[in-house]
């Protein structure tokens, strides 16, 4: 005889792996270029979790972060995420003479990463050393990190001193 077996849909369904959603990440530049590769932070993700991943923002050789991105911290709904970190280019120390003219063939170095701060700059950064000039400070701190900072050079004084002496090297 056989034995009759009713059957009810779930009230609660569990997450197959369709459902399963993703979280990219992305490291670009200002227009869009590919600064260091994406990445998959997780597959596993279903509709509804929480995620935060502001503390993966990379630190970019000659790159800063401009800014957190508005994703970064969300939940998730039907479709995967992708959070793009956006990066700018590092200013640099720009010598300048007196008059504010930039001074032909004068190092102009990048500042450099902050190793442990992808939105900053290190501080405290000496500034170049050019042959015959003095610069008006020894060292900036960028308080914007995509912004040159010019330093002023003055030509060095040097001073002519005469002597008169005989053959001997005795003076006159």
């Amino acid at each position: 005889q056989d034995t009759p077996v009713v059957y009810h849909k779930d009230e609660t369904p569990k997450p197959i792996e369709t459902d399963k959603l993703s979280l990219t990440e992305r490291f670009v530049d200002e227009a869009g270029n590919e600064l260091a590769p994406s990445e998959v932070v997780g597959k596993d993700y279903v509709k509804d979790q929480k995620y935060n991943v502001t503390g993966d923002a990379k630190v970019i050789d000659g790159y800063y972060l401009t800014a957190m991105p508005s994703n970064a911290e969300g939940t998730f709904g039907d479709e995967n995420v992708t959070v793009t970190f956006t990066y700018a280019k590092l200013g640099k120390i720009i010598p300048v003479d007196p008059s504010g003219n930039p001074i032909p063939d004068a190092p102009t170095p990048q500042y450099p990463n902050d190793p442990t701060n992808p939105s900053q700059t290190t501080p405290n950064q000496p500034v170049p050393t050019i042959p015959g000039m003095t610069p008006e400070v020894p060292a900036v701190t960028s308080e914007n990190p995509g912004k040159d900072t010019k330093v002023v050079y003055e030509m060095d004084k040097y001073s002519l001193t005469e002597r008169f002496v005989d053959e001997a090297g005795n003076e006159l």
